[in-house]
């Protein structure tokens, strides 16, 4: 069997103007990462990532510590579907319209309280991606999404020669996408499943052309606990 494993970049620069790059945290966790495969002496026979510099920087720094018998690879279908000033724009809306329609606001709110209000609307949007309720503009709808992610996982699957190990840096939408195909869930429980992918986790897809299994999910152990994150 051949094992795909599916890495989430490390944590990006969430509140920060220019999200899409590695926050201090984010190397560390790379960097862990990297030592990981390192230690087990892992060989890749490809590794690609994802289109943004938080999937570049994570597969830059994995594979520094590797043997590579190709180079870094970028692969378009390991693409998250939004950005989060997409989502956080599509909440603004939402929050807007809630108020226009009678809803209230607390006028004195704790930083601390905003940040909660914040991401809860962050993952509502999502949510309500998932279940085909709103569209994210300049973003593809969940089907397509899903349809993407998984003709990019078959082509996998079916094209690669015996006992071949792939490592994909990518994003918690694509790894989600990936799991409900495994799992046989509906597209709707993709919001789901992606609401727990830490930074850095590990899943492990084994496969040959004909099975598909599901090895491990969002596993973190190769991290130190206090460098865990989610966002």
């Amino acid at each position: 069997m051949s094992v795909l494993t599916l890495l989430r970049h490390g944590q990006a620069s969430f509140d920060a103007d220019d999200y899409d790059q590695l926050s201090p945290l984010g190397i560390k966790q790379a960097q862990a990462s990297a030592q990981f495969f390192a230690d087990r002496e892992l060989v890749f026979d490809q590794i690609l990532h994802g289109p943004r510099r938080r999937h570049q920087q994570t597969a830059a720094v994995v594979s520094s510590r590797l043997s590579l018998s190709s180079g870094l690879e970028i692969e378009s279908a390991l693409d998250e579907f939004a950005e989060p000033y997409q989502i956080f724009g599509a909440a603004e809306i939402f929050s807007r319209q809630a108020q226009l329609a009678g809803g209230r606001i607390a006028s004195q709110s704790s930083a601390k309280t905003v940040a909660k209000q914040r991401m809860r609307q962050y993952e509502s949007v999502i949510n309500l991606w998932a279940r085909g309720r709103v569209v994210l503009l300049g973003t593809p709808s969940n089907t397509e999404f899903v349809t993407v992610v998984s003709g990019w996982m078959l082509s996998v699957i079916v094209n690669q020669p015996s006992h071949t190990r792939i490592l994909a840096v990518t994003s918690a939408g694509v790894i989600a996408a990936c799991v409900c195909q495994i799992l046989n869930l509906r597209d709707d429980q993709l919001a789901d499943v992606m609401a727990v992918i830490r930074n850095c986790s590990r899943t492990e897809i084994v496969f040959s052309p004909t099975r598909r299994s599901l090895l491990s999910f969002n596993n973190t152990s190769h991290l130190p606990e206090s460098s865990v994150s989610l966002i």
